[in-house]
């Protein structure tokens, strides 16, 4: 409902340079750091749910209630980042409870549940709010109501999952190749990420409707592709990941080439796929490690810390850039790059070795 608006949001609020690079990297940064401490904590997956989702959901009506802006926005965002990062964490060791051979099908069918309820919640926002930031704040409420309810809902699950605290293992060194590959590409990756909501701005000049049109664009792709990408996985892990990561160089040259809206709608599109794919890098964690909760904790931290470095980086190149071409020249030419580092990036993944179970 409001997590494709944010960037947007964020800088049409006046929020730029460092503190938009942690708006925009947080939502990979938070989560990372945040699975990384627990994992070495004894926990139940379900409580862990139950408690996170109710954090996320009282940060939202406070935002919403008393319309905060600017740094201190910043600071909930932060808390509502690392909120998500322990809920999905609850989820993906539930949903690991009750996969066992078929990974990347049962993680397909959890994403794709999600992205359909996405989709409405982001056309209605886009419809209603437009041009009229203001009416955010509204929506702000409404997402913390719904995730209140869905800890009442959290609370009554009669699934759980125990696990203890980690302990680092041989693993390390199994995956050393895997997310040494991931960091690299998600630096790269992360780049582009403070830069996509000042070129929505200045080059194209979008309302809410048209980000959430775009938003939408990928989610309706995602939901026809999710299942087939999911059975792909199952079988052609490898060339999923780097087909996903190749993919991923479209939206920042589409950015970089397109002439107007309509063009970055329908590029878009391909997120569908780079969205269904992501399922591959979760699933190789599972099949190709002993302990999955420290594994997948790791490799989020990884992740996260990575993507801090790439987005600010991305915003530190902008504002040398800015005085030489001013900001939409800089934007885009930093994106092109950008878009071509990326194709360089997603030839890694072919180098990944691979164990999968039946």
């Amino acid at each position: 409902m409001v997590s494709p608006f944010i960037s947007f949001y964020s800088a049409s609020t006046g929020i730029s340079g460092e503190m938009l690079a942690i708006i925009t990297s947080a939502g990979t940064t938070l989560p990372g750091v945040t699975q990384f401490i627990l994992s070495f904590i004894k926990s139940r997956a379900k409580m862990l749910l139950f408690i996170s989702t109710l954090v996320i959901g009282i940060s939202w009506l406070i935002i919403g209630s008393l319309n905060i802006l600017g740094s201190l926005f910043v600071v909930m965002y932060i808390i509502i980042e690392a909120g998500l990062g322990a809920a999905n964490l609850g989820w993906l060791l539930i949903v690991e409870k009750i996969s066992v051979s078929k990974r990347g099908s049962t993680l397909a069918l959890y994403s794709f549940y999600g992205a359909i309820g996405g989709l409405f919640a982001t056309l209605i926002t886009g419809i209603i709010v437009r041009g009229n930031l203001y009416l955010m704040r509204y929506f702000f409420i409404t997402a913390g109501t719904i995730l209140l309810f869905d800890a009442y809902v959290i609370y009554q699950f009669d699934v759980d999952a125990y696990y203890k605290k980690a302990k680092v293992s041989y693993d390390l060194l199994k995956l050393r190749k895997f997310l040494m590959i991931n960091s690299i590409f998600t630096m790269i990756w992360s780049m582009a990420w403070p830069l996509f909501p000042l070129a929505q701005i200045y080059k194209f000049h979008m309302t809410e409707l048209d980000v959430g049109l775009i938003s939408i664009s990928g989610s309706a792709s995602t939901i026809a592709l999710q299942r087939l990408i999911g059975k792909l996985t199952d079988s052609k892990r490898k060339y999923i990941m780097f087909a996903g990561r190749l993919g991923l160089a479209t939206f920042p040259l589409a950015y970089a080439l397109a002439t107007n809206v309509t063009e970055i709608i329908i590029a878009n599109a391909v997120s569908g796929f780079t969205n269904s794919a992501s399922i591959s890098y979760y699933a190789y964690l599972f099949d190709n490690s002993q302990n999955k909760r420290f594994s997948i904790a790791l490799y989020n931290f990884l992740n996260g810390i990575s993507a801090l470095v790439g987005s600010s980086l991305g915003s530190f190149l902008l504002y040398v850039l800015i005085p030489i071409y001013g900001i939409e020249g800089a934007v885009v030419r930093l994106l092109f790059m950008i878009g071509i580092l990326r194709i360089l990036g997603s030839l890694m993944y072919l180098l990944v070795g691979d164990v999968q179970r039946k």
